[in-house]
């Protein structure tokens, strides 16, 4: 039994990495009950209730030709951060603020309607904009989540006129 074991776990591993052994190893299909027993080495029985894998059906080890079995190189739970443009941020900024916060009408002597006076006033801009103070509910202007978002991010990111 000891020496049906080894020859198996000998085929197995070779079987494994790809060669391929003559052998006169008894071998039982799993599907069915007949036990192929060659005439060379008689006293190998081999244990019915412990079918032995073909050497054909076994899974292939190689991580070249079966790549899921290999676990992720890196794998990354981390969101993937998309830099926010300055162009995106001033679109919103224009379609959304400067018509009241500009050189001529400026609410409360804020404005935005220079590229260098959105970037010194980011924060506050970001501020005024995720607290809902701005735009004010009676201007008649809105922003979505979405465009509050991308002001928020361009600020974390560093609030460049990139």
């Amino acid at each position: 039994m000891k020496l049906f074991l080894k020859i198996g776990l000998t085929i197995s591993i070779i079987s494994a990495i790809g060669c391929t052994v003559p052998t006169n190893n008894p071998v039982v299909n799993p599907t069915t009950t007949s036990t192929a027993m060659p005439s060379a080495n008689p006293s190998i029985i081999p244990n019915s209730t412990t079918p032995t894998v073909i050497p054909s059906e076994m899974p292939s080890a190689n991580p070249i030709t079966s790549p899921t079995t290999l676990p992720s190189a890196n794998p990354t739970t981390e969101p993937v951060i998309t830099k926010v443009l300055f162009k995106d941020v001033k679109t919103i900024i224009d379609a959304k603020c400067v018509t009241c916060h500009n050189t001529s009408r400026a609410e409360n002597g804020f404005m935005v309607d220079s590229d260098s006076k959105i970037v010194s006033n980011s924060r506050r801009i970001s501020r005024e904009i995720t607290s809902g103070q701005m735009p004010p509910r009676n201007s008649g202007y809105s922003m979505s989540e979405a465009e509050k978002n991308t002001i928020k991010d361009w600020v974390a990111q560093g609030a460049s006129s990139n």
